[in-house]
């Protein structure tokens, strides 16, 4: 626990438990879950965890209002489904922005698909439970520690009538848990469950993660198979996966994949002849995962990345050769920018050096982004877009027994926009971060090619634990300071607030444009109060070097911490994203700096009690402790001055603020 508290103290705060007497957060059985590679982004999750809930999803799937799996489902207008006949095969390949296919799978449940919450799976997508419904919110919002079930994934009604004992009837399915989200504590569980012809749910099979534990497995997905008895074999039998923990959040986070329910199988049938594209293609750019096309367009060659690239993975061995093509389309015009062809074995059976073989996975050579010409007309766009894509011409449905098309994990896309904000995420949040204390700040540092003006930042803020909806905080852009943030460039306060659907974006626009002349600057936020603002971390993308932390006194950059063997360290993206575009003159900012100075400063500094002002604006005025806790607080500010002669001796920090502004002000107590 010493080691934990340590890293929570000086940087942010994992979060896992909350202590009744101190009321505190802390780590629960951390310790056992930092063995080998999963070493714990559990204990980091909570830095960034009373950050998420919806991950992020919640993470960021964070998002305590909004529609519900169902209304998603109606919006689709599927037909009404009657009995789907066997085989009964998903992979999830085909799933988009996170929807089950309504043909096979019931919409209500909570579960959603991914591509980024896992980095081993069998195919393309999967599964995710966890204690969020499927917009984000946790399923208890008014207990941290509420156990209960958590997630459900069921089957549409399935035709098994006419069956018999003896056409061996098996459901087979791929699971794991935690992948790049929580680490589920021992009693955690995942179960099946089948529907017999009363209508009830039979529990058939199911597994805790102590049980896991307890066989001593390498972390990974895990093949499972079930008889499914005579009893179930009538039309409209369904099954269904549960899963149960933590309802507060994003936690305890289990996978399914690779779902197949089919006649003449046996318990050791595993699995189709199939080869998958499955990890999201890395970012074409160089610095960014998107940037403002304007800045771009300084010099394109020098922000596309080295290369870009996927993984395809055999789910059986194969010497089959197998053709991937690359192509870069552009999506206004839909023109082919790049194209790129290459083989995984020459016509005499040896392995091309263009992939790099590890076990069953065949790593796809990663490819070059290529210049392309850039001409006027594009240079008058506001934004522009590009489509990725990889291609594996595999022969997966030739010869094939049974009717499944296992092509529909061949191809794996993405997209890269150019348009006026900066982002080094992948939008999508696997956890979250938030600052442990009051008055604790995050900085993400940005690079411009060119001058520009800031109009505002859009964030992705998650509900785990406590509603937070309406808290204050304050966001800040700061100046560079030999590496690190220096002097505060503008700051405004504003109300937190849930977007409505998971790994959405909230935009906190500025009042006024904040000019940027030189070339680095500063964005990020303050704790404010005890209650953290929890900011979604997108994890395949590793980018910590970009983000700084000051729990008080100096900045540090998160890499400092990278080799304390004090704390448990992460790598990964803020869900954090300034844009440019606000009208603003360098006059009209200048003025409003020197307002905040004059107006908003705080006088005599040091004191022996009275602090005034002498803004009528001011609404609100707290003072803290150097330590962060509230020691005053005052709505009653109309003479324009605060008494702090009752504290004792020492320094604090006295914060001014309205709706719309917030200033920090260190003064010295005599």
């Amino acid at each position: 626990m010493k080691n934990e508290k340590m890293f929570c103290d000086a940087v942010f705060f994992c979060l896992s438990e909350r202590s009744e007497e101190s009321n505190t957060l802390h780590y629960a059985q951390i310790g056992r879950r930092c063995d080998g590679k999963r070493g714990h982004f559990h204990s980091f999750l909570f830095i960034f965890f009373y950050l998420f809930t919806t991950l992020a999803f919640a993470q960021l799937e964070i998002s305590p209002i909004g529609p519900n799996q169902q209304s998603k489902y109606q919006n689709a207008r599927v037909a009404a489904v009657d009995t789907v006949q066997i085989p009964f095969f998903d992979d999830f390949a085909s799933s988009k922005n996170g929807i089950l296919n309504p043909r096979l799978w019931k919409s209500e449940g909570g579960t959603y698909v991914s591509n980024t919450m896992t980095i081993d799976h069998p195919s393309l997508n999967v599964v995710v439970f966890d204690g969020t419904d499927f917009s984000g919110r946790p399923y208890n919002f008014s207990s941290n520690i509420a156990q209960g079930y958590t997630d459900t994934l069921s089957s549409q009604p399935i035709d098994l009538g006419g069956l018999k004992q003896t056409d061996a009837v098996y459901l087979s399915y791929y699971f794991r848990r935690e992948g790049l989200g929580e680490f589920p504590d021992k009693g955690d569980s995942i179960f099946v469950q089948f529907k017999n012809k009363d209508g009830g749910w039979d529990k058939v099979w199911g597994t805790d993660s102590g049980k896991l534990d307890s066989l001593k497995l390498k972390p990974g997905f895990i093949f499972n198979t079930i008889a499914v008895s005579v009893n179930y074999l009538y039309r409209g039998f369904q099954f269904r996966f549960r899963t149960k923990g933590r309802q507060s959040g994003r936690f305890d986070n289990w996978f399914v994949d690779y779902v197949y329910l089919n006649k003449k199988r046996s318990q050791t049938d595993q699995y189709l002849e199939d080869a998958a594209l499955v990890l999201p293609i890395s970012p074409f750019l160089k610095r960014y995962s998107s940037m403002p096309l304007k800045q771009f367009l300084v010099n394109p060659a020098k922000e596309l990345a080295d290369s870009v690239g996927t993984s395809l993975i055999y789910l059986v061995n194969s010497s089959k050769p197998i053709i991937t093509r690359f192509t870069l389309q552009n999506d206004s015009t839909k023109s082919i920018v790049q194209r790129t062809t290459f083989v995984q074995k020459k016509p005499n059976g040896s392995l091309d050096s263009s992939f790099d073989t590890s076990g069953n996975i065949f790593f796809a050579k990663k490819i070059k982004p290529l210049p392309f010409t850039i001409d006027g007309s594009i240079k008058k766009l506001k934004s522009l877009s590009f489509t990725l894509k990889f291609f594996a011409q595999t022969t997966d449905n030739i010869n094939k027994t049974v009717d499944v098309d296992r092509q529909l994990n061949d191809t794996i896309s993405s997209k890269v926009i150019l348009d006026n904000y900066y982002a080094y995420d992948d939008g999508s949040a696997e956890y979250a971060v938030y600052m442990n204390k009051p008055q604790g700040r995050v900085a993400v540092k940005f690079v411009l090619n060119k001058q520009d003006t800031l109009g505002g930042v859009k964030m992705n803020i998650n509900p785990i634990l406590a509603n937070i909806d309406g808290q204050s905080f304050t966001i800040f852009v700061w100046k560079n300071d030999n590496g690190k943030p220096g002097t505060i460039t503008y700051q405004q306060a504003f109300k937190a607030q849930y977007a409505p659907n998971r790994d959405q974006f909230i935009d906190f626009p500025f009042s006024k444009g904040v000019i940027i002349e030189d070339s680095i600057f500063y964005v990020g936020w303050m704790q404010i109060s005890q209650t953290p603002i929890a900011v979604g971390l997108d994890r395949n993308n590793k980018r910590s070097d970009k983000i700084f932390v000051n729990t008080g006194q100096q900045w540090n950059n998160y890499t400092d911490f990278k080799d304390d063997v004090s704390l448990i360290y992460f790598d990964g993206s803020l869900l954090l994203r300034p844009y440019t575009g606000a009208k603003a003159t360098k006059d009209l900012l200048l003025a409003t700096q020197k307002e905040v100075l004059e107006d908003w400063k705080i006088y005599p500094n040091p004191t022996d009690g009275l602090v005034r002002w002498d803004t009528e604006e001011v609404k609100e005025v707290q003072v803290f402790s150097i330590s962060g806790s509230t020691v005053l607080q005052s709505f009653q500010v109309a003479d324009k001055q605060i008494n702090i002669s009752s504290l004792p001796i020492g320094q604090y920090l006295i914060r001014l603020s309205n709706s719309k502004r917030s200033v920090v002000h260190k003064v010295l107590k005599l």
